[in-house]
């Protein structure tokens, strides 16, 4: 069964920026990369525009401009170049990393006995 309310309500991470390689969302707390792709085609090399479908990286068109090859591939970028700007396609994707044990401690120094008392309280 479907749940709708997850689907609808669904957190598009529209306050991470683009900008930036990764950092948590925050409305909703996950860790978002932005991950960059090229569509470029098998024969000929050249970039093709491309888009999302159903969360996979497509050909906007079915055929090369350039060549008239339907094969293509996906080429993930390490990082924007500005004369790829066109052709780029920047996914935010969601990186599970655990949540961080913060300790957190507390010292307390007493002086008034003639030996020093060190109390650690972990919480």
């Amino acid at each position: 069964m479907f749940d709708l309310n997850k689907i609808f309500n669904e957190c598009k991470h529209e306050k991470v920026s683009y900008f930036v390689k990764g950092s948590y969302c925050p409305d909703c707390g996950e860790y978002v990369e932005n991950k960059y792709y090229i569509v470029r085609c098998s024969c000929c090399g050249i970039k093709r525009l491309g888009v999302i479908k159903g969360n996979k990286i497509i050909p906007e068109y079915g055929y090369c401009h350039n060549c008239g090859n339907e094969k293509y591939y996906v080429e993930e970028l390490k990082a924007p170049n500005f004369f790829d700007l066109d052709y780029m396609i920047i996914k935010k994707e969601v990186k599970h990393i655990p949540q961080c044990n913060v300790r957190r401690t507390t010292q307390v120094w007493v002086e008034t006995p003639p030996q020093k008392l060190m109390l650690t309280i972990k919480q």
